[in-house]
This record gives structure tokens, sequence and C-alpha cells, in this order.
């Protein structure tokens, strides 16, 4: 409201000094005050005008930036909702690789057990065969002691044979455990790699998203200084226009001796 009013009147005194000039009088060092007052006022409120735009740009700069972090957060969080699924995923299949492996190991296990019973049912074939000579071999033994004796030497050579074929089987189970075991060591490591690159992929993304929020802030701070010096600079400007009146008015006859940067604000320094 006042400063309504102080245009106002600074707009009626202008008017009567032109008035004065149309009709050809002198202006006193008093109406040329007036008058520069008037245009410095002026010009005061437009860099005034000028500086509320520019508050209200930065304003909606700051508002767009909070835009963009908040979207960046989203983000964020949806790349870490999206790797917490695919860690589960990860887990899942090994789950299943695990219980496939479990079977696996199972279905060896009773494929040895069915083989120890068929070697234990062929010893007691060859047992019931054995006694069978024997009882054959009794019933004749007035008849042939030689052949008694083949018979024997041949029971002995089977019963070895049958030993040899067991422990081939036993050599071969431990073979087929000990690369089930290999082979389990190496699906380890392999998950163990997945992890790693996934931890590797997430350290690059958010080393990448500070990087752009710091370049953000570097960018507004030098957009705020110099808006502050450009402030600075016009002030500094009316200062010096004010002084250089107040020395027109003293180098006048008569005039009063005007003390340098009096009834004026003191000169900011850009911040």
């Amino acid at each position: 409201m006042e400063e309504t009013v102080f245009s106002t009147i600074l707009a009626q005194v202008s008017q009567r000094i032109l008035d004065k000039l149309e009709k050809g009088k002198r202006l006193t060092i008093e109406d040329v005050l007036l008058l520069y007052i008037d245009m410095t006022y002026t010009e005061l409120r437009e860099i005034k005008e000028e500086l509320r735009e520019m508050r209200s740009e930065l304003r909606r700069e700051v508002s767009r930036l909070d835009r963009r972090v908040d979207e960046t957060n989203k983000r964020i969080d949806e790349t870490r909702e999206q790797l917490s699924k695919e860690i589960r995923e990860t887990n899942k299949r090994i789950e299943e690789v695990r219980e496939q492996l479990s079977r696996e190991i199972k279905e060896t296990g009773q494929r040895i057990d069915g083989v120890r019973e068929k070697v234990s049912k062929e010893i007691e074939e060859a047992n019931k065969r054995i006694e069978e000579v024997r009882i054959h071999v009794s019933e004749e033994i007035k008849e042939t002691n030689k052949r008694i004796d083949e018979v024997r030497e041949q029971l002995l050579r089977e019963i070895k044979e049958a030993g040899k074929r067991i422990d081939e089987t036993d050599k071969r189970i431990s073979e087929t455990g000990e690369a089930l075991s290999k082979e389990i060591r190496e699906a380890g490591k392999r998950i163990e790699g997945v992890r790693q690159e996934l931890s590797e992929r997430i350290d690059s993304v958010r080393r990448e998203l500070l990087e752009k929020i710091r370049e953000t802030g570097d960018q507004l701070s030098r957009q705020i200084a110099s808006v502050e010096a450009r402030l600075t600079a016009g002030i500094n400007e009316a200062n010096r226009r004010i002084d250089r009146l107040y020395e027109l008015q003293a180098s006048r006859p008569g005039g009063e001796p005007a003390r340098r940067g009096a009834h004026r604000p003191e000169e900011q320094q850009p911040g």
C-alpha cells in the first residue's frame, strides 16, 4: 500500500516537472533530484519484478528437481524389488536342483541295493547248487573221486569270480558317488558367481545415481550464485548513480556538499 502511494506521488511530481520544462521554465536541483529519484525508483521496480520472476523460476526448478529425485528413488525401489525377485527365483532354482540331485542319489542307492540283492540271490543259488552237487557227489563218491575234485575246483573258481564281480560293483558305486559330489560343488560355485555379479550390478547403479544427484546440486548452486551476482551488480549501480547525483548537487554554486555514501544502503558484496 505504501509503495503504491509513493509511486503515485513520484509520478505526479515528475509530471509537474515535465510541465515546467514544456513551459520553458528552469529546473531547480530539487526538480532534477526528484526526476532522478523517479527514474531510479522505476528501475528498482523493474529489478524487483525481475527478481520475483527469478525466484519463481528457481522455485519451479527446485520443484522439478524434487520430482526427479522422487522418480529416481522410485526407480531404485523398483530395481531393488526386481533384484529381490530374481534372487528368490535363483534360490528356488537352487532348491529344485538340490531336490533333483537328492532324488537321483536316492535312485542310485536303490539301484545299488537292487544289485546287492541280486548278487545275494546269486550267491544263495550258487550255495544251493553246491549243496546239491555235494549230495550228488556223496551219492556217487564211490564211483569217482576224481569227478568230485573237479567239481570242487570248478565251484571255487565260480566263487572267486563272484567275489570279483562284487568288488567291481562296489568300485562303480564309489565312482558314481564321487562324480555326484563333484557336480554338487560345481553347482555351488556357479551359484556364488551369480550372487557376486548381482551385488556388483547393484553397487554400479547406486554409484551412478549418486553422481547424477551431485552434478544436479552443483549446477543449481552455480545458477543461484549467478543470480546473486546480478542482483548485487544492479544495487551497486544504483548506489553509484545516487553518489553522482549528490556530487552534481555539491558542485553547483551555493549547493550543500553531500557526504559520499549518505542516505543509501551499503553496497552488497556478491555471496
